[in-house]
């Protein structure tokens, strides 16, 4: 609860100096879901059918000047399953996004707090999205960019999380915090490319089965604006990780692992359409009372068929692996697949038909789990209304 404390204080401080003549704006959004799902809990084995509904409903608060930007948005995400009724669940976030710009010094602060579903909350992690399980997730995530001359800045980030799970003791998923700390400098060799690099440490802990490790990390790269429609950044470097637990034998147990770590990212507009892909390596946090060794990539296109018609393909793949590259039942590979339909009835209004593929093979057990889901969604995205105009204070 301190963390959720910090996210509401900051936010209190930033909103203190703000005047209704700032002229903040609300703007809601809602969406209406009805799908079928061939097997909902992504089980090898004998998989669960069922017709179910989404209802989302949010609104964005915000204000934003030439030097700062605030913005809070808060989110209610309601499921149900005809068939499959244990897998019912009503989940709620908030988040928290800002910056100041000083002379020379950029501020910035960042919060999120979750409750949701291990149904989707593990997809990227631990895969465990057979049983519906509560999940708590708080993350807060100051920063600071300091300009040392026109073309060289440094900066440094801290951000914490802190997840804990609910009736899981027959699941193996514990709770646990991960903290990290990042120096960076960013070198802008000419107009269009900028030279980076950065030091990181990460402290991982899992207070229940007593495991813990600290990782220190190194990269190098670029950034290149190689037109107005092309961008491209990526960074590359290496990890290496201290871990203590329980051993088997109830004694304690220390490894050493060193690794690869990237990321890249390549987004290309087009005259009726955009791509961006995103891919990236390196340690991450899991509920599994260890780091994973996770290699991520996501692929995204938006091309305008029509007018009013769009067509729509999302991709994400994950391959989690225990670091060190020994055999665990943590390693499995994971793939969805998203291609849609969006038509616009109004301005603010569309009109979605789509279909998702689920693939998951875990190493430690025999064969793969397979899912179909086709949907037809409502969406909605309101305008940015004056607050004041909303409620007047």
């Amino acid at each position: 609860m301190s963390l959720v404390r910090s996210i509401v204080c900051s936010a209190c401080l930033l909103f203190s100096n703000v005047t209704l003549s700032d002229q903040w704006y609300l703007s809601p959004t809602a969406s209406l879901n009805t799908f079928y799902d061939t097997n909902v809990r992504l089980s090898n084995t004998n998989p669960e059918n069922s017709f179910g509904a989404t209802a989302i409903a949010g609104v964005a608060a915000g204000r934003a000047t030439e030097t700062s930007d605030v913005a809070v948005k808060a989110e209610v995400n309601s499921r149900w399953f005809s068939d499959v009724p244990d897998f019912d669940r009503t989940n709620g976030a908030l988040y928290f996004k800002s910056f100041q710009q000083l002379e020379r010094i950029r501020l910035g602060l960042n919060g999120r707090l979750n409750y949701d579903s291990t149904e989707t909350s593990e997809e990227q992690t631990s895969g465990l999205v057979q049983v519906n399980k509560r999940r708590t997730r708080a993350f807060l995530q100051p920063s600071l960019r300091y300009s040392l001359t026109q073309r060289t800045d440094i900066s440094a980030i801290l951000s914490y999380e802190a997840v804990t799970y609910e009736d899981v003791e027959n699941i193996p998923l514990f709770n646990f915090t991960f903290g990290t700390a990042e120096a960076g400098i960013r070198y802008r060799l000419t107009e269009r490319l900028n030279l980076v690099s950065s030091l990181s440490y990460d402290r991982y802990e899992a207070e229940s089965v007593e495991r813990s490790s600290n990782t220190y990390g190194i990269t190098a790269g670029a950034e290149y604006e190689a037109s107005p429609t092309l961008s491209v950044r990526g960074y590359a470097g290496t990890q290496s990780s201290e871990s203590t637990g329980l051993a088997s034998d109830d004694g304690t147990e220390n490894s050493n692992t060193t690794g690869f770590q990237f990321q890249l990212r390549v987004a290309k507009e087009f005259d009726n359409g955009k791509l961006v892909l995103n891919a990236d390596q390196g340690l991450i946090p899991t509920g599994r009372g260890t780091l994973l060794d996770t290699t991520s990539l996501f692929l995204g296109f938006d091309y305008a068929i029509k007018p009013r018609l769009d067509l729509r393909l999302a991709v994400r793949t994950y391959r989690n692996r225990e670091p060190g590259g020994e055999a665990s039942v943590n390693n499995r590979d994971f793939v969805r697949l998203e291609p849609k339909l969006a038509y616009k009835l109004t301005r603010n209004t569309n009109l979605e038909l789509g279909y998702q593929y689920r693939f998951q093979d875990r190493e430690s057990i025999d064969g793969y789990a397979t899912s179909n889901a086709v949907f037809l969604t409502l969406r909605y995205s309101g305008d940015k209304y004056d607050l004041y105009d909303v409620a007047q204070f």
